[in-house]
């Protein structure tokens, strides 16, 4: 095999075509040369194997990320896992008697499940540990109405200090019975905001109760986005 050695090579005419081989032919450039182009490439000309995907871009490029516009191999994300940092639910355990047509807190003391540990069994109150998107439930089970008059039933969330969330329900000339007011609704909440649940309930017998059971006087939520 020849060798030649020279320092460039141009073609016969200025401007014209310069052909290295034949069609058929092979031509290997040596492990350890480097090859530099000041010129045009055509990524056209690349029709044969597979290029490395870490000629594509910086980063790990593995089955999890993707290339970025910038060219980076990033890890795409999700949807963050909210529900194991906000998710809570709380019930009234036994019977809790309030004044009649008074807005008053109920004192949630018991816990289902309390996932962030963001509520408070001393203050009955849940501390949104983030800004977001939550949906919140509540309700309230008033106790047996002793009264032939008009009777209702309010569950009211507080959040923030304000009234977010409100339901009831009335029944009149029907004494003897049980109301249960609940509600639930998708409500924006700040970081550290406070979400209590407060019962009003009219009772012409002046000594109305709150029914503790956890099917009935609840509040639970858990942030969606």
């Amino acid at each position: 095999m020849s060798k030649v050695k020279v320092d460039q090579i141009d073609p016969r005419t200025g401007g014209g075509t310069l052909t290295i081989g034949t069609s058929g032919d092979t031509v290997t450039v040596p492990s350890g040369v480097t090859m530099t182009t000041a010129g045009t490439f055509n990524a056209s000309n690349i029709n044969a194997g597979t290029m490395a995907t870490a000629r594509l871009g910086s980063g790990s490029a593995t089955s999890s990320t993707f290339l970025r516009g910038d060219q980076t191999w990033q890890d795409p994300g999700g949807m963050p896992d909210y529900w194991s940092s906000t998710a809570f639910a709380a019930y009234l355990d036994s019977n809790q008697a309030i004044s009649s047509s008074s807005q008053t807190t109920v004192t949630l003391d018991r816990e289902d499940f309390d996932l962030g540990s963001n509520f408070d069994l001393s203050t009955y109150t849940y501390t949104a540990p983030s800004t977001g998107t939550y949906y919140i439930a509540a309700g309230i089970g008033g106790d047996a109405m002793a009264n032939t008059q008009a009777s209702e039933v309010w569950a009211i969330v507080m959040i923030g200090g304000g009234n977010a969330i409100n339901a009831g329900i009335n029944w009149a000339a029907n004494p003897g019975r049980r109301l249960n007011a609940v509600t639930g609704k998708l409500v924006a909440v700040n970081a550290s905001d406070a979400i209590l649940l407060q019962a009003y309930i009219t009772d012409s017998s002046g000594s109305p109760e709150i029914n503790g059971n956890r099917r009935n006087t609840f509040l639970c939520g858990y942030r969606v986005y």
